[in-house]
């Protein structure tokens, strides 16, 4: 439900319009405690950062997956954009680092996802090769099913 209103939130922009989009959700829910508005803000930025590394790109391809791995839940932001390169990697997640040009990005974006992933007890990690796109994946403990998705313990 959060990846798809952050989907939805991009529907008036012009790339996205233009990209292909594929949705990879699991059939079996995946519980665990977020805030919806901050987990949709971490999606909104990612899916930005992916639709503009793929502005130069014949066919532009996003894909989101979500699923459960080991103790956690996951959800990822795929593109075929022109990655990123190996030096900027370990930078990724500063404030303010940006490979955007002048007046495109403050640097800020992969900054605040990173902190709103972190306050929620989660992780965001990014996998990317120069020419070949770019995977950010991130994880948050699961909880049992019979809890709900949101919102805070009793």
């Amino acid at each position: 439900e959060v990846v798809e209103r952050a989907l939805e939130m991009l529907q008036f922009d012009e790339r996205f319009a233009s990209t292909q989009v594929e949705r990879r959700y699991a059939p079996e829910p995946c519980f665990a405690w977020i805030q919806p508005y901050a987990m949709q803000q971490v999606l909104v930025n990612l899916l930005i950062n992916a639709l503009d590394a793929t502005r130069d790109v014949p066919t532009p391809r996003l894909t989101v997956v979500t699923g459960r791995r080991d103790d956690g839940c996951f959800a990822q932001v795929i593109d075929n954009g022109y990655g990123i390169a190996r030096n900027d990697l370990s930078r990724i997640f500063e404030p303010f680092f940006t490979t955007k040009p002048v007046g495109k990005g403050t640097g800020l974006g992969l900054s605040i996802s990173y902190s709103l992933v972190r306050r929620q007890g989660g992780q965001i990690d990014v996998e990317s090769e120069p020419g070949r796109g770019a995977t950010f994946t991130i994880r948050l403990p699961s909880q049992p099913a019979n809890l709900p998705i949101s919102g805070t313990p009793e």
